[in-house]
């Protein structure tokens, strides 16, 4: 049973005026609720198909798989934004 997660609308719209960067746009409630949950399935697409991608035990989503989901979905602009995190691979272990 998954958890209903959701993003902090006020944190997406204060990123969404940052990005936007003009102080004459206004976002509408409904406008910013919207977008909040379209980022949220958004993550939640790419996390579980970075699942499937990964090179980690099945429990963790590691930056290649994220990346390789995101070229598999069509993402291909997002993927290549993204840093090289390899040499950030530690080995993670299950800890119960």
């Amino acid at each position: 049973d998954l958890e209903e997660k959701s993003l902090n609308p006020k944190q997406v719209k204060r990123y969404i005026k940052k990005v936007i960067n003009d102080p004459t746009v206004k976002i509408s409630s409904t406008g910013c609720e919207i977008l909040t949950s379209i980022a949220t399935e958004f993550i939640e697409l790419i996390s579980l198909a970075g699942l499937d991608f990964s090179n980690r035990p099945k429990q963790y989503v590691d930056s290649n798989g994220i990346i390789k989901a995101l070229k598999e979905l069509g993402f291909d602009d997002i993927a290549e934004m993204l840093p090289d995190l390899s040499e950030f691979t530690e080995d993670m272990q299950h800890i119960d």
